[in-house]
Formats: structure tokens, C-alpha cells, sequence
């Protein structure tokens, strides 16, 4: 989930970029909350090897 919202976000960014307007003031998510979602996901990762378990989920990017 956190992985699909962060790669929305990025989307949405490169549409306004091209010069789409978003729907939403508070979207794309800023960039502090960009970094923010990213850190949560690899730490999620990080507890859930230590935990023994591999993400179900792959990121939108293939990583």
C-alpha cells in the first residue's frame, strides 16, 4: 500500500509536469513525504526479514 501511494504520487508529478492539472491540492505528496513513505517501506522490509518473512508485494518500479 505504501508503495503504490508513493509511486501515485510520482505519477501524478510527472502529469503536471507535462502540464495535467491534479484533482487535489495536496497531491502530488511533497517531498518530505516522498522520503518519508520510502523510509517506512525499507524499514517495514528490514523488520520483516529480521522476522523471517519476504514482502508479498513488489514495488511498482520492479524493485
Amino acid at each position: 500500500m505504501l508503495t503504490r501511494l508513493r509511486y501515485d504520487s510520482e505519477q501524478c508529478r510527472k502529469a503536471q509536469a507535462r502540464g495535467f492539472r491534479a484533482r487535489s491540492l495536496v497531491w502530488p505528496l511533497s517531498a518530505a513525504e516522498t522520503t518519508s513513505l520510502g523510509t517506512a517501506v525499507e524499514c517495514l522490509q528490514q523488520y520483516a526479514r529480521l522476522l523471517g518473512h519476504e514482502p508479498r508485494v513488489s514495488s511498482p518500479h520492479g524493485h
